[in-house]
């Protein structure tokens, strides 16, 4: 096992930064948040195993009446649909648990799915052989979603304390004697309860499957590419040129989604449609109503805050707030900025890491989200972090936070030679900051 030192290097000294902070009067249960100056090393992982491998049985053909049925049993636009929103999948996916510190690697290229424990620094000793995966998920319940290129969903149970997984079950959204006609599956998510899996597809729109009643329904039937859980009550669904935004409520046996609000993505301009923007990536904040957003080829996070309506699950309205800039910089050797490539935002909302399309340098930043609209959000640079080094200055494949890190936040960074790398950013104590001694000795909790 290999391992690197990984620090964040400060653009401003430590004292600087104290200062801005008690400026702002930011009142936090963190505090003033820093990085810590200390190097922290955690492993590299670069996958090569191949042991411990359970599969799932390929499908069987099916008799003609049986395809035949299945033709009047299955929505007509399933036929119809032209259009194609594929994703290309990543070498890498990755997906960590919402409370434990362990993260899920699928390859796409050998189809294999493996879970690390950071407690341990171990791989559990079983893995899942898949068929082409496309995106994973993991949910607080220790089950494990990967969708798979024929359209289909594996849900598997982990059980950690015997590292055991359990055989895969399927989610078949369409009859398979009729051949995939969903699309590709470009993105999963589970809700905070862990019981509705939300299911993104290249062509038949959004699904919502009940793992309680084992029953699928489509939210929304424009081709989507990703789509976002918020602890608020809303989903987010991302299309190539709109957010559609629902809120919705517990209603008897399932959920009771209300009207899509849709989000405009050039507020300040009105472009013509050949050069209207195209969506990139969108991450909800903290507070379940604050949805961070970035188009492809921009330098700028974008933000839209939400109002939710007075009427539990009704369609909720929107304002756009000011956005987070990411000039192009080229100092020396260091070139960052410009178009971003992806986004991350840590579950406690203090960091914010933005990466680029032509660079492997991570930009980091310290934010605030005001609780009203009507005020300015808080964003400060805090330095960067330095991905391997490489001719072409390739970004990296995809960036997420750990679910939790009770010392600050957690970063996982997928690189395009299959590495994932983990950066520990520390928040520090009002003690600590302005040179007090630090508090708390566990990291994972």
């Amino acid at each position: 096992m290999s391992f690197a030192h990984l620090k964040v290097p400060l653009t401003r000294t430590l004292a600087e930064i104290a200062n801005e902070y008690s400026t702002l009067h930011l009142e936090s249960s963190d505090l003033e948040s820093s990085v810590d100056t200390q190097y922290s090393v955690y492993p590299v992982l670069a996958l090569s195993r191949k042991d411990h491998k359970s599969t799932i049985p390929q499908p069987q053909p099916h008799p003609l009446y049986q395809t035949l049925a299945d033709i009047l049993f299955t929505p007509p636009d399933l036929f119809l649909s032209l259009t194609d929103y594929r994703i290309p999948p990543p070498p890498l996916s990755i997906a960590w648990h919402p409370r434990l510190p362990v993260i899920a690697i699928a390859q796409s290229t050998s189809a294999s799915l493996f879970l690390y424990d950071l407690r341990t620094s171990a791989y559990l000793p079983s893995a899942l052989t898949l068929d082409s995966i496309t995106t994973i998920a993991f949910s607080s319940k220790n089950t494990i979603a990967a969708a798979l290129e024929s359209g289909i969903v594996t849900l598997s149970t982990v059980n950690l304390k015997s590292n055991l997984i359990q055989y895969p079950l399927q989610i078949i959204l369409n009859k398979q004697s009729l051949g995939n006609l969903v699309g590709r599956i470009n993105s999963l998510d589970f809700d905070n309860s862990a019981r509705f899996l939300a299911i993104a597809t290249s062509k038949s729109g959004l699904w919502i499957h009940d793992l309680l009643y084992q029953h699928s329904f489509r939210l929304c039937t424009h081709p989507t590419s990703s789509v976002h859980w918020s602890s608020g009550n809303f989903i987010a669904v991302s299309t190539k040129s709109a957010i559609f935004v629902y809120a919705y409520i517990h209603s008897g046996t399932g959920l009771a989604f209300s009207s899509p609000l849709r989000i405009t993505l050039s507020p300040l301009r009105i472009a013509p449609p050949s050069k209207s923007p195209k969506l990139n990536q969108v991450q909800w904040h903290a507070d379940g109503k604050t949805l961070f957003y970035t188009l492809i080829d921009q330098p700028d996070v974008r933000i839209a805050f939400l109002y939710p309506s007075s009427i539990p699950g009704e369609t909720p309205a929107y304002i756009h707030q000011p956005s987070i800039p990411t000039p192009f910089t080229s100092s020396g050797l260091m070139t960052y900025g410009g178009p971003i490539s992806s986004i991350a935002l840590d579950p406690t909302a203090e960091r914010l890491v933005v990466s680029f399309t032509t660079s492997n340098l991570l930009a980091s930043f310290f934010i605030r989200t005001q609780s009203s609209a009507s005020t300015t959000d808080i964003s400060i640079p805090l330095g960067l972090i330095r991905g391997p080094d490489s001719p072409d200055n390739v970004p990296p494949v995809a960036i997420k936070f750990a679910g939790k890190f009770s010392r600050g936040a957690m970063l996982a960074t997928v690189w395009e030679d299959s590495t994932v790398m983990f950066t520990p950013m520390y928040f520090l104590s009002p003690q600590t900051a302005f040179g007090g001694d630090r508090i708390g000795d566990r990291i994972w909790r």
